[in-house]
């Protein structure tokens, strides 16, 4: 466990934010895991199971892949595999990881979201 609100602690975990090159959420039942928002901060893609509100963060094929909820360890492991021989793959799948992350998971993106309603 590392507490982001004691800073050396914080930069480990952007340290190894910074070196992974995917988010593994093998997660049976989740609402919305910031970790998938956070990961794609850091142009990390995600790879996790489509369930819940999984997919609201998950563009299948952009900022990861959403597996189901039937997957297994070796469809994971293919799908890494798939991603990581591919560099030009990988390379925009990452680029989009970023992209989703400022256009749809900041803070801000949120809030222009909540204010198209408000008229």
């Amino acid at each position: 466990f590392l507490n982001k609100n004691i800073a050396s602690e914080q930069a480990k975990y952007h340290d190894i934010m910074r070196q992974a090159h995917c988010l593994l959420l093998p997660t049976r039942a989740d609402c919305t895991p910031m970790v998938i928002a956070e990961a794609n901060a850091f142009s990390c893609p995600a790879l996790a199971s489509s369930v819940g509100g999984v997919p609201s963060l998950i563009n299948d094929g952009e900022n990861g892949f959403l597996l189901p909820l039937t997957a297994t360890a070796q469809d994971y492991a293919d799908t890494i595999k798939n991603i990581l021989l591919n560099e030009k793959q990988y390379q925009q799948l990452s680029e989009n990881s970023f992209m989703f992350y400022q256009k749809n998971l900041t803070w801000n993106a949120w809030a222009k979201n909540l204010l198209q309603y408000a008229h």
